[in-house]
């Protein structure tokens, strides 16, 4: 692991070291992403961010797993519940079937 000694400005900014840019792939313009944990940061671009929550992804789910329909088909489930919810307070005998 690479460490870099970096100063913080006056006004918090801190210029990260052309070795690091390097590294990262970043350029004037470009965004990253901070993420701090207790006493620890963690600098990454957006795009390996990304990747890695992909790839996390993928790992969690089967490939050709139809992940939208299913994820669909539970939320109009939920939502026909929740429409039913309030007809079944109004007229308890409903609720036999």
């Amino acid at each position: 692991m690479k460490q870099f000694d970096v100063p913080i400005q006056e006004n918090g900014r801190m210029i990260l070291p052309a070795e690091l840019r390097r590294a990262l792939g970043v350029g004037k313009g470009d965004r990253i992403l901070i993420q701090a944990e207790g006493d620890r940061i963690e600098i990454t671009t957006t795009q390996r961010a990304r990747h890695r929550a992909q790839e996390r992804f993928r790992a969690l789910v089967p490939e050709g797993e139809p992940v939208v329909d299913t994820f669909l088909a539970e939320k109009r489930a939920e939502v026909a519940r929740e429409d039913e919810e309030p007809r079944l307070r109004q007229d308890p005998k409903a609720r036999v079937r």
